[in-house]
């Protein structure tokens, strides 16, 4: 966008070069993956003006394309209330274009109020509170719940792009949505589940850590623990991805560090966690080959407020609770977690769960649904005779 403000300002692109301290080759090529993004002649390459009624047309009729894919990918994310949620994503045009866009996009905000449009202007624009952009660059990280998913490339926790390319959901293969360099969850975190138990309200998170080798994909099978015959039992909860590094965090701080959030199973060998009354074996409970599922999403751009976790074991509801019930709101969980580790980003906790706890049978179906975030899947039973590939880490 820049070299192609620059040529427009210098009235060529050697002088756009001189400008920008680049080769005419490099503007050119900046210029030409402009034009290829919004499909159209931007600049007249012989009068090196600008092609208005070209620009126009194509931002428009981009902006149109886009937003009824928004409409269309976001009915489908949606799969329990007619409201869609998402996060839509758009990068700054040239000035007479935002006018034109501002005319369609507070519409289309006040019908799909839970899709966050994020603004990236260069300044206000007249009768407007802020610069609505035009370029729309993706509708960011939505639920698995359509029949397609489309690719990007980039870094998850940047600025991934998409690359144009779609697949029908029913030939990918759903692997981890990332590889977290720490797994925390929280223990006492509802306001429910402690009344029920009779559990007084901690003054600060009381959370422990679950091994890496824990960590379990949408689909795949949670191992009986070798050896043991002790009850394992499942639990739903929301899981919170950092996006950046994080240390030391103030609320604010924290809250900013939240990329987004996902389904959680985390799953425990309950008879184990106080089989020896001189020490609470939280890590051997809950750190077990694939005790650690996740997924199959990371969606950003809800309100946490609004979300409930439900567990469903062979179809019949178990766990049905809101994340408004939470002790600690995610902002002062990760802001106390910060003050002991350093965050780094795909780095995910576990908020806690609720009443409804039960132990599983081999063959045991267990689904983890958070409404506008998608439903973890796994079977409960004897561990498989060769590793999965697909627990690795997506590319």
């Amino acid at each position: 966008m820049r070299a192609f403000v620059r040529v427009i300002d210098a009235g060529s692109f050697a002088g756009a070069a001189r400008e920008m301290n680049q080769s005419p080759a490099v503007v050119t090529r900046l210029v030409a993956d402009l034009e290829e993004h919004l499909g159209a002649r931007l600049i007249n390459r012989t009068t090196r003006r600008l092609a208005l009624t070209d620009i126009g047309e194509a931002y428009l009729e981009r902006t149109r394309a886009i937003l009824t894919e928004v409409e269309e990918a976001e009915a489908l994310a949606s799969s329990a209330t007619s409201e869609p949620r998402g996060h839509l994503r758009v990068l700054a045009p040239p000035a007479f274009a935002v006018h034109q866009l501002a005319k369609h996009l507070p519409a289309f905000h006040e019908q799909y109020p839970k899709v966050t449009i994020e603004l990236a202007a260069p300044g206000p624009v007249e009768g407007m509170d802020e610069a609505f952009d035009v370029t729309i660059l993706s509708v960011a990280r939505r639920p698995l719940d359509g029949d397609f998913v489309d690719k990007h490339e980039g870094d998850l926790f940047g600025e991934p792009l998409r690359t144009g390319r779609r697949f029908a959901l029913s030939d990918v293969k759903i692997t981890l949505p990332c590889r977290p360099s720490k797994f925390l969850a929280l223990w006492n975190n509802d306001h429910a589940q402690a009344e029920k138990q009779g559990l007084s309200i901690p003054e600060e998170p009381l959370y422990f850590i679950k091994a890496s080798s824990s960590y379990l994909a949408h689909g795949q099978t949670i191992e009986t623990p070798p050896g043991y015959d002790v009850r394992v039992v499942y639990e739903g909860e929301l899981g919170l991805v950092i996006g950046k590094v994080g240390r030391n965090l103030n609320l604010e701080e924290a809250e900013q560090a939240i990329f987004g959030v996902t389904c959680v199973n985390d799953v425990t060998a309950i008879d184990l966690l106080n089989k020896d009354p001189s020490f609470a074996q939280w890590t051997r409970a809950k750190g077990f080959d694939t005790f650690g599922a996740f997924g199959p999403a990371i969606v950003t751009g809800l309100d946490v407020r609004t979300l409930r976790v439900r567990t469903l074991v062979n179809g019949r509801e178990r766990q049905n609770f809101p994340c408004s019930g939470m002790i600690f709101s995610p902002a002062q969980i990760v802001s106390a977690i910060s003050r002991c580790m350093t965050l780094m980003p795909g780095d995910l906790i576990a908020c806690g769960t609720s009443s409804g706890v039960l132990p599983m049978k081999p063959g045991t179906v267990v689904e983890v649904i958070i409404d506008g975030v998608g439903t973890l899947r796994n079977t409960y039973g004897p561990a498989p005779s060769s590793p999965d590939p697909s627990t690795e880490a997506p590319p």
